[in-house]
């Protein structure tokens, strides 16, 4: 038999002003969940979506129990998995106390996997206390006997996505042997046919582009450099012009112009020899995971005009490979001389786009500079201007200084603390207050013992709808007054309490470091929350601490006041 929960019922809400009956007392707020999978177009998903609410509304203004608190959907997802935006909004809801019932069109609109199904239907919403309602099958956890018939429905689902995922992946692995495209996205410089959509044609505007890059690294240049030339030049990145003409695009944040990274991927596109590559990466339609094993893939010979010979893609290879042995050599020798100097790792952010900034190393005859420099700014110019670089020395002098100062801070306070603390009109204060506290916890606490019992008058008919709804609300606003107040009063209390002393993992921190010379892992690792350093290298050193001084320097000057006062 289905569970039935007073938990729930008992916080139910009256459904007058969202179902716009007076007479219906409403006991299941009910979130509507729609679902479509990737087949449908744009249009027909946004028509199918309504025509889903329609129906389960339509259900809903039949219902004397259950108003519409809100509505889920999620277009072009499948029903194989549970990751979902709107599936997961709605769950978020369902924890919070938002709705207590789901409503879907058929058992299908909410997942195709039987095991994750029947897991939802039979464990996490009964656990949640939730009521649970197919339409078009007829179930409804609140009534007993509507469940027999629900596992057969869910084997059904579920062989049926597996073996739609057989066919597609068959009909697309087919394909590919004959080497057609079957990729959202054309190569940039390349084109699908007007004429047949899985076949490439070479696209006459950036084909161009493509051989140039190649050529400008077989003379030497480097990602970096060959992006910087096409930045100048002007000439718009893969990304924002498949954007100005309409077409597909990879959806990567933040791409608005040529990168190194950008540059070196381009050059691996073994595409551009005229070759088609599948299979390096892939997954499976049905339940997840790789769907390839072999790394390498297998290659289909001049399926599409080539934009580079293999001779050349090859070389360019060959000093790719070369390069980066020559690079990964360099990054460990800084990093060695890097090591123990790094105090403020990923504590450094740039002010202007918050990234994280990263120590570099100067060499010079002069001998090894380190530095911090903005991230963002290496890749690219337009998302951060400018470099916001701050030498190593003189972050650390900066940051000591503020740590000296806050910890000089600390001990004053702690002196004139102790002197208020002589005095006992604080203390009386904090007392009588402290009584009013648990005074208005025990209102709260028969506030919420009123409203418990209002169900139980309501089903044996002791009150009728109508008072169950008034009353419920009428509790339920006392409570909220009460616990505002007791918020309000319970701040009055901390700062109180923090006048009578110094949170003691603080004072012991502070004490720890009294007598540092210079700046030491330990300090930073203490004190330091974040340093912002903006385009001329000034530092804004944020403190872990910082929070709790400006408090206790408020309370104490508000303490000296009413001292002045009495």
């Amino acid at each position: 038999m289905a569970r039935k929960s007073r938990k729930r019922l008992n916080g139910a809400v009256s459904g007058n002003g969202a179902a716009g009956k007076a007479e219906k007392a409403v006991l299941f707020r009910a979130g509507l969940y729609a679902r479509l999978s990737y087949e449908s177009g744009v249009n027909r998903e946004r028509g199918t979506i309504e025509t889903q609410m329609e129906l389960m509304r339509g259900f809903v203004e039949g219902a004397e129990d259950i108003v519409v608190q809100e509505t889920y959907s999620d277009a072009s997802f499948t029903g194989i998995t549970f990751e979902r935006p709107g599936f997961e909004r709605m769950m978020g809801d369902i924890r919070d106390g938002k709705i207590n019932c789901v409503i879907v069109k058929d058992l299908s609109r909410l997942g195709r996997n039987y095991v994750e199904a029947g897991n939802y239907i039979e464990r996490v919403f009964p656990f949640l206390d939730v009521r649970f309602i197919s339409v078009n099958d007829g179930f409804d956890s609140f009534r007993s006997g509507t469940d027999l018939s629900m596992p057969l429905k869910n084997i059904v689902n579920e062989y049926y996505a597996k073996d739609i995922s057989r066919k597609v992946t068959s009909a697309l692995n087919t394909a590919r042997a004959e080497g057609k495209f079957v990729i959202k996205l054309a190569p940039y410089g390349y084109l699908k046919s007007p004429e047949d959509k899985q076949s490439l044609v070479v696209d006459g505007e950036t084909a161009g582009v493509v051989k140039r890059i190649f050529r400008l690294f077989l003379e030497g240049n480097g990602y970096g450099r060959i992006a910087g030339i096409l930045n100048g030049e002007g000439i718009p990145c893969p990304e924002v012009y498949r954007k100005s003409r309409g077409l597909p695009v990879t959806g990567h944040k933040g791409c608005v112009e040529w990168t190194g990274i950008v540059v070196k991927r381009l050059l691996s596109n073994e595409y551009y020899t005229g070759d088609s590559v599948h299979g390096k990466t892939g997954g499976k339609l049905f339940g997840g995971g790789s769907g390839a094993e072999d790394s390498a893939g297998y290659v289909v010979r001049d399926t599409h005009e080539a934009l580079v010979s293999r001779a050349d893609f090859d070389r360019v290879q060959e000093m790719k490979a070369e390069q980066a042995w020559v690079y990964n050599g360099k990054r460990a020798e800084g990093r060695r001389c890097a090591a123990g100097r790094n105090k403020f790792k990923k504590k450094v952010v740039c002010s202007d786009c918050g990234k994280t900034m990263y120590l570099f190393r100067a060499v010079s005859q002069e001998g090894d500079r380190f530095f911090y420099g903005c991230s963002s700014h290496n890749r690219s110019r337009k998302v951060c201007p400018y470099r916001h670089k701050v030498m190593l020395e003189d972050l650390e002098a900066a940051v000591f200084g503020v740590i000296r100062s806050h910890m000089d801070a600390c001990l004053d306070a702690e002196r004139l603390v102790r002197k208020l603390n002589a005095g006992r009109q604080g203390t009386e204060r904090y007392r009588l207050m402290s009584r009013q506290a648990d005074r208005i916890r025990e209102r709260i606490r028969q506030a919420a013992g009123k409203k418990a019992g209002l169900y139980a008058d309501f089903a044996e008919r002791l009150i009728d709808g109508e008072e169950y709804a008034a009353l419920s609300e009428r509790y339920t606003n006392e409570a909220e007054a009460l616990s505002a107040e007791l918020e309000k009063l319970l701040e009055e209390l901390e700062k109180y309490a923090r006048d009578f002393h110094i949170e003691e993992g603080w004072e012991k921190t502070v004490r720890g470091f009294l007598g540092e010379r210079e700046l030491t892992q330990g300090m930073v690792d203490a004190f330091v929350t974040r340093v912002s350093v903006d385009k001329d290298g000034n530092c804004e050193v944020v403190l872990a601490y910082d929070d709790m001084l400006a408090e206790l320097l408020e309370a104490v000057r508000e303490r000296e006041a009413e001292k002045g006062e009495g």
